[in-house]
Parts: structure tokens; sequence; C-alpha cells
């Protein structure tokens, strides 16, 4: 089957969008489909080496060619699209310019419908709105089954944020939305509470359907190398570990964490590490310096083994989202990620949200409801004493609820059953 994916980030580009697809990508190779991926160039600020993949990029294409291809194997090419700081270095760094290149910048996956004809079926990650309002018009209007995977829901994740107060633009992109919903053949989400959400938001209820986000499962022998790691780190091995890895956003409840830690301060056994970019990363150091804490660590973006082997070498691992804007049921792909690794979950988020049902399916942790340091600390503190048999425990049905729900094997299965159901229908 020729399947074209369009998302807006992929490899060498991070994110949790960009290794998603990346990852279905080289799922559906295996199981012997044709996958063309549309997306942009990788942002350069986002974008890192990841030793296990081929996946580099020589920016030195000429400086007027729209789009580039690279053809990472028979079954693999990969389409990117210039953004419009890459014409002009001198909007590089311009917040307006970015935004508009969210808004606008699908419209121009238009040029590549020659390239689209001739599919057997679309897959396309959204947000943006824009990519999956362009997207399943395209898939519409060639009459290419389209099914449209719903991370966030948008506008409403963002206005819960407090980035969108017009009430018009609110009332524009909620049009988009149901728009999205229509012209889709599918729409996969990632748990109950997306899919209810979407369908109230005016998805047709035959059309939704609950595909598990994919998960890469780590080797014994990665995992394996945790103590490896804390040497190279300088973390003594006596030392309880708790380590929060992925982006540092608005979405996530990191000050908590910071404050938690400042609770604990004078308990010696127990450190704190934060390893991520993003824009509330310089505010958390800052807060962390000004409060004069030792049991806190921020390390660097981990791509690769290295990521595996930083929650390999943490006692537990902590997802984190705030309660007081994230209003839908998201469910953080981290948690995929923790559970995979064999590690403990504290999961630092509303309760309102689909994470403890995860949790409580999987007897893989504990839930800590969000903005509550003194709570959490005594989570962590309580946590850190529990016998060793009872982390492992934790650890170890996490990793067995991973391999059977979130496995290359496992997802794209289920996809796979998706297109062969859309293809007969078409």
């Amino acid at each position: 089957m020729k399947i074209s994916l369009l998302v807006n980030y992929f490899p060498p580009e991070i994110g949790s969008a960009s290794d998603l697809f990346y990852q279905l990508a080289l799922a559906f190779n295996k199981r012997g489909h044709f996958v063309k991926v549309f997306t942009v160039f990788p942002r350069k600020e986002n974008t890192v080496k990841i030793p296990t993949s081929n996946l580099t990029f020589d920016y030195s294409t000429e400086k007027f060619k729209l789009w580039k291809t690279e053809i990472k194997s028979t079954k693999l090419h990969i389409y990117r699209m210039k953004l419009f700081s890459n014409f002009f270095s001198l909007f590089a760094h311009n917040s307006f310019v970015k935004k508009m290149e969210h808004i606008f910048q699908p419209l121009f996956f238009l040029l590549m419908i020659p390239k689209i004809f001739f599919s057997d079926l679309i897959l396309i990650y959204s947000p943006p709105l824009m990519l999956g309002y362009v997207g399943s018009l395209v898939g519409k209007v060639l009459r290419i089954p389209t099914i449209v995977n719903i991370q966030d829901i948008h506008p409403q994740a963002v206005a819960d944020l407090g980035l969108i107060r017009n009430p018009l633009m609110l009332f524009m992109l909620e049009c988009i939305e149901r728009q999205i919903y229509h012209n889709s053949t599918s729409i996969v989400v990632h748990s109950d509470g997306n899919k209810k959400l979407v369908i109230k938001h005016g998805a047709n209820p035959n059309k939704v359907l609950i595909i598990h986000n994919i998960s890469e499962i780590p080797s014994d022998e990665v995992l394996s190398s945790g103590n490896q790691f804390r040497k190279g780190k300088k973390i003594d091995n006596t030392l309880f570990v708790v380590t929060y890895a992925g982006i540092m956003s608005y979405s996530q409840d990191l000050k908590t964490i910071i404050l938690a830690a400042k609770i604990l301060a004078n308990t010696k056994k127990i450190l704190f590490c934060l390893a991520g970019n993003g824009p509330l990363r310089k505010p958390l150091e800052s807060l962390t310096g000004k409060l004069g804490l030792n049991n806190v660590r921020f390390l660097p973006f981990q791509s690769g083994d290295d990521y595996w082997k930083l929650l390999s070498a943490s006692d537990v691992c902590m997802v984190s989202l705030k309660k007081s804007t994230v209003k839908t049921p998201v469910v953080p792909r981290k948690l995929g990620d923790i559970m995979a690794a064999g590690k403990p979950v504290i999961a630092n988020v509303p309760y309102e949200g689909d994470v403890k049902n995860f949790i409580n399916k999987a007897k893989c942790g504990v839930m800590v409801e969000s903005e509550n340091p003194e709570l959490l600390a005594n989570v962590i503190f309580n946590f850190s004493n529990l016998k060793i048999e009872k982390i492992l425990q934790y650890g170890h049905k996490g990793r067995l609820y991973a391999l059977e729900n979130f496995s290359s094997e496992k997802v794209s299965q289920q996809y796979e059953c998706l297109f062969n159901s859309l293809k007969k229908q078409m």
C-alpha cells in the first residue's frame, strides 16, 4: 500500500509529532508499505543528531528551491518544504513570522498534490489545524481515504492556555476543526476521553477510533546501562533520582516540581533531574538558583540511546501537566516511554484527564493532582522509602503494559486493519 504521511515536524527535528510519525513510518515500512512523508525543513533550533537514525539534514540547498526530496530507502521518501524563515534569515527568530508559518505554511502542501495523487491512503498529524484541514480536503477531493490523527484538541487546548482570546478567531478555528472532522474518512485518537471530546465537538462517532500512540521499546541491553549514565553525569548511585524528561513549556507543571524539591531540600538522598528544552527552561533554572537548591540538576535534551539511558538511570520518572490550563484529556507520549523503559511513574497531572486510566490499568505508578507542591513532595518522599521490590514491580508492570499496547507491531497492526477497512469502503 502507498501511504502519504503529512506532519509538521520530522527528524532530525525533535518533538512528539516528529517521533510519533517517524516510528509509524518505520513500522509501516516493516509491514511492506511504501511511505511518503510530506513535512517541512527542520527548524535549526529544534534539531539534534540522533545516533540511531540516518535522518540528518543538509541546509546547503539552493536558496530559492521550495522543496527538497530525500530518498531514504526504496520504501521511504521524504519531501520537505521550506519555511518562510528559511528563505529570509532576517525573520528566522521573528515570533510573528513563526505564528504565520503555523497558520499558512500548510497551504503550500497543495503544491504536492501530484505526488500525493497516487496514494492509497493519507495519514495526517493534527495539530496544526490548517494541516489537518488542507490534508483532509485534499483527500476528499482526490477521493483518497484520509485519516486524521488528533493528538491535541485544537483550538480548545490553546484557548485553555490563554493563547487565543479573540472570540471571532476562536469561532473561525472551531469551524475549521469541525470541517476537518467532516472531510476525514476516519479520525484516530489515543484515549477514550479524547474520543468523547472530538465527538462532542462534532465528529461522527462512527468515524472515531482509539489507537494508542506507538512507543519505541528499548532493548534490555540499553536499559542495563543506567549506572554507566550516572557515572558519566557524576550522579551518586546512592541517590534516589526523580526524573522529568521532555519539553519545558506552558502546559507542564514544572514549577511545582521545583517547589517540591525545595520542600525536600534537607532530604539529602533525593535528586531531581530535569532534562529537555523549551521556553520555560531558563525561568526554571533561574527559580532553582534563587531558591539555592542543590538537589536539582538540569540536563540537556537527551536523544536516541542517551534518552533511554537517562530513564534507566532514574528510580522514578514523572509526567506533568497543569490542571489550571490543561482541560483536555491529553496523555503525554512520555508516559508510554517511561512504561516502556520499565520505570515507575509519578503522574503530576489533572485528575480529570486520561492519564489516570493508563496508570490504573497498568498499575505502574501513582497519581498526584498537579499544582500542589506539598502533596507532590510527600508522594516522592514516600516513594523513595518503598522497598526496592515494590518499585521494581511498578516498573515491570508498566513495561508489560507497553509491550502489549504501545509496541510498533501492535500499533501498526491496528492501523493496517483500519487501512484495509477503509480501502474496502472506497
